[in-house]
């Protein structure tokens, strides 16, 4: 009996000192190059909002969500709750980058719309999960903008 067929017969057993370190290689590239890998994946999920949200408006809300906001009504950073990023207002859209556990994105909003693109994430993270975190997020500003908006 060759050493190979030894191996691959004690190998059988599934015991981890009997990986090759070339299968191993091999099988961390191939979860490297999968869908879910963060440096291939990127998608975007996009609402109509009623309005657009002003700075002051935004401010309040963030308060109320324990964010910290650094800042002015042209450009800042904010922080909350292991998520950072960045914001900038333009004269009628705002653009944001943030990050934090792994997640990066984009929020954007102008004419109406607002759209949060996401760029990376861990791969073991479900893309349904976070996709139905966004929209319902999404859903949440809408409704406090347009109750902001009432009073």
């Amino acid at each position: 009996m060759t050493r190979s067929l030894r191996r691959e017969r004690q190998c059988r057993g599934m015991r981890l000192n009997c990986i090759n370190p070339a299968d191993a290689h091999r099988a961390l590239r191939l979860i490297s190059q999968s869908p879910e890998s963060p440096a291939k994946m990127s998608f975007t999920i996009t609402r109509k909002l009623e309005q657009l949200p002003s700075y002051s408006m935004l401010c309040k809300l963030a308060g109320q969500n324990h964010i910290c906001v650094t800042g002015n009504e042209h450009a800042g950073s904010f922080s909350s709750r292991g998520v950072e990023g960045n914001y900038k207002f333009g004269e009628d859209c705002i653009r944001v980058t943030f990050g934090g556990r792994g997640v990066t994105g984009e929020f954007s909003c102008e004419s109406g719309r607002a759209a949060v693109t996401i760029t990376d994430k861990p791969f073991w993270l479900p893309e349904v999960f976070l996709k139905q975190k966004i929209t319902e997020w999404l859903d949440t500003l809408d409704n406090k903008l347009a109750g902001q908006g009432s009073t």
